[in-house]
């Protein structure tokens, strides 16, 4: 076997990984199907387009996650720049595509999100719902660095 065919082999292992991952992150975060979490149900969840534009704190001042998101529009194109924790000042992400979406095909509510930043270390997937002035989020941290950290699912509240 050549190293290009294995090197093909690898990269689509790779894709097929993402896609499983994005697929459960849109069932979990869209659903809402973690009842563990405090993330709203579906229902009653407000417009993105009336509601997310903005900063946003994590309510959790001690939080190890992350600390503010800045969720901008133009147009048609939505933004989302995030920040982690770090000392002394908190890491800043940078900004990636916000994808909005509704409950289904045929939904223009538009009342969920949904980013993704790839770092070199992880790549983070994030779901957003906003519920009662509150932004919400759940995350899947994949470390792709061999560090042999745990992969994590943390949930978040954020207020403006």
């Amino acid at each position: 076997m050549s190293y290009l065919h294995i090197m093909k082999g690898k990269k689509m292992r790779a894709r097929l990984i993402t896609i499983l991952i994005i697929s459960i992150v849109i069932v979990i975060g869209f659903c809402g199907c973690m009842s563990s979490t405090k993330i709203p149900p579906k229902e009653n969840c407000q417009k993105f387009e009336e509601n997310a534009v903005g900063q946003w704190f994590n309510v959790d001042k001690a939080t190890r996650g992350t600390a503010k998101l800045v969720i901008s529009r133009n147009g048609e194109k939505w933004l989302i720049q995030g920040w982690g924790t770090c000392h002394p000042t908190d890491c800043n992400w940078g900004q990636v595509p916000l994808f909005i979406g509704g409950e289904g095909i045929n939904d223009k509510s538009f009342t969920h999100g949904f980013a993704i930043w790839n770092f070199d270390f992880k790549t983070e997937y994030m779901t957003l719902k906003i519920k009662n002035d509150s932004l919400f989020t759940e995350s899947i941290n994949i470390f792709k660095d061999g560090s042999g950290r745990s992969n994590y699912f943390p949930t978040e509240e954020f207020k403006q």
